[in-house]
């Protein structure tokens, strides 16, 4: 977690104001193979941007959460990473698959969820 970086987001009740603080999250991911480093990035908004392109504003987001897909993971033969981020203006998340190769190339694809 940055302590340095948070977006603060203010909300109204009838008779309370509320500040939430929401702090970035910084993942450093560091893979081996064999005894040998094929993957070292630092995970974060600037990360992310760079790998999904200009088709995603992840400025006003922060990252909330970067976990193993387990399943993923062992069914594909590959490190397979969630990347939660958060838009506290307006309660928006989006998540991406960070997919990690045996050579370290990193792939990226955005996860739609499908609302029922």
């Amino acid at each position: 977690t940055n302590m340095d970086k948070s977006i603060t987001k203010v909300s109204k009740s009838h008779t309370t104001k509320f500040k939430d603080h929401f702090r970035k999250i910084e993942s450093d991911v560091v893979v081996y193979k064999n005894d040998k480093l094929i993957f070292k990035e630092t995970i974060n908004n600037e990360f992310l941007m760079n790998h999904v392109g200009t088709s995603e504003d992840l400025k006003n987001y922060i990252g909330n959460d970067i976990y193993i897909n387990e399943e993923a993971t062992l069914n594909t033969n590959k490190l397979v990473l969630i990347a939660s981020l958060y838009k506290p203006k307006n309660n928006n998340c989006i998540s991406y698959n960070i997919i990690i190769d045996e050579h370290g190339v990193c792939t990226m694809n955005k996860i739609n969820y499908a609302r029922t």
